[in-house]
């Protein structure tokens, strides 16, 4: 009887690392998806905002730019982590990468619609 009670609890206590071993997986899985897409949101906003300053000091006109897809592209980028932001954790801290970027692309974008020619571009593209 003791023989079986001891195999019995072996066999659970397999199913329960079995189990434990599944989760773990299952987490690890979700981290690398989530980690994938945040390397292409960066490299989607690296590209972006390097395509913009490359235009603008290609240009020299601010006006000249704004008909660029690159500008659409930052555009693009700068709605998506708004967004975000906006349904992010309220943990995140003021001095942090993150604010600082929100506070970049919100600096830029205020930059961009100080110009007639940018404020027009801007409200025909939402």
């Amino acid at each position: 009887s003791s023989g079986i009670n001891a195999e019995y609890g072996a066999q659970s206590e397999l199913r329960t690392e079995k189990r434990i071993h599944l989760k773990a997986q299952e987490t690890v899985a979700s981290l690398k998806e989530q980690l994938s897409m945040e390397v292409q949101y960066c490299a989607k906003l690296g590209s972006s905002s390097c395509g913009l300053l490359w235009s603008l000091s290609k240009y020299g006109v601010p006006e000249s730019a704004l008909y660029t897809s690159c500008m659409a592209k930052f555009l693009d980028s700068v709605e998506q982590t708004l967004v975000n932001f906006s349904h992010a954790d309220s943990t995140i801290s003021a001095d942090s990468d993150e604010m600082r970027l929100v506070e970049s692309l919100c600096g830029s974008l205020t930059n961009i619609s100080a110009e007639d020619t940018g404020r027009d571009y801007i409200l025909g593209n939402e």
